[in-house]
């Protein structure tokens, strides 16, 4: 096996050769989880919660790079999941802030979208979990569409007054949301996805409080939109840290807008997703 991985590699750049040693190696890896440690339930032993996470690694590898055995692990864990008990309405039931109540839909049912776009089962599922958001945003006193909270199940929302925030965080939530938009161009959840939408966009090119027009605060008072939460725009007082803003916060909410380009078909989305990332210095994506 040496002997023709180097014939087959004597070509190659060496940055070329040194990735597909990798590749191989991470396939290893992803081989033995799946084969050896994975339960035919799809559990890892983790405790789903945190046995969905190595999806984030299995799912470029299935995606990327063409693993049969990482498309097989992911789709273990996705089906497991949804088979566990410890969903219900499509969404995790206990009540819990949205970074880890998001977890156990948002990184499973994307990659069995992604995998299996026409298959009835992950459609039907797709519509399930996206019903949730319909209990998630709100028209709020200020006549703007919010998250009511960041702490939720499906139905229910921690009343708490400091959690009545929207959060960056949300769009992972709405991850199962966005791709049922996306797939069966279900035109009123797009139409309260870009009320959502709006929002932020308001937030973005807001000046108060010494925040830039074009950055993207990580936290919106649910009732009026005030992203002064706290001594500064930019360090919410919201419990967590992840809720405060960062490269990433604001990449989230970017690529909100530009899915909203995509569902909507309006430029102003595509310019706002734009704005949004040139802000901070990223590339925009190529928006279709």
């Amino acid at each position: 096996a040496q002997s023709s991985n180097h014939a087959f590699l004597g070509g190659a750049p060496r940055w070329a050769a040194a990735q597909w040693r990798l590749r191989a190696r991470v396939e290893d890896l992803t081989r033995y989880w799946v084969e050896e440690r994975q339960h035919e339930n799809g559990e890892l032993a983790g405790g789903w919660d945190d046995d969905v996470e190595i999806l984030r690694q299995w799912g470029p590898m299935a995606l990327g790079l063409g693993s049969a055995v990482a498309a097989q692990g992911t789709r273990r864990v996705a089906l497991g999941v949804w088979q566990s008990g410890i969903l219900k309405d499509g969404y995790m039931a206990r009540i819990r802030d949205v970074e880890h109540s998001s977890e156990p839909t948002s990184d499973t049912l994307g990659l069995l979208a992604a995998l299996d776009p026409f298959a009835a089962e992950t459609r039907d599922k797709l519509r399930i979990a996206a019903a949730c958001a319909d209990h998630w945003i709100a028209r709020q006193p200020d006549g703007a569409w919010r998250f009511r909270s960041s702490w939720f199940n499906c139905h229910e929302h921690d009343p708490a007054p400091e959690r009545a925030v929207d959060v960056h965080l949300n769009t992972r939530a709405m991850g199962p949301a966005l791709w049922h938009a996306w797939l069966g161009r279900d035109q009123r959840l797009i139409e309260l996805i870009e009320r959502w939408g709006e929002s932020w966009l308001e937030a973005m090119n807001a000046t108060s409080n010494g925040k830039p027009r074009g950055m993207i605060p990580a936290a919106l008072r649910s009732a009026d939109g005030s992203y002064l939460l706290g001594a500064a725009w930019d360090k919410p007082d919201v419990e967590w840290d992840y809720f405060q803003w960062s490269r990433g916060s604001q990449e989230s909410i970017a690529h909100l807008f530009a899915a909203l380009a995509s569902l909507t078909g309006k430029p102003k989305w595509a310019e706002a997703a734009s704005a949004a990332l040139a802000a901070v210095q990223i590339q925009p994506p190529a928006i279709q």
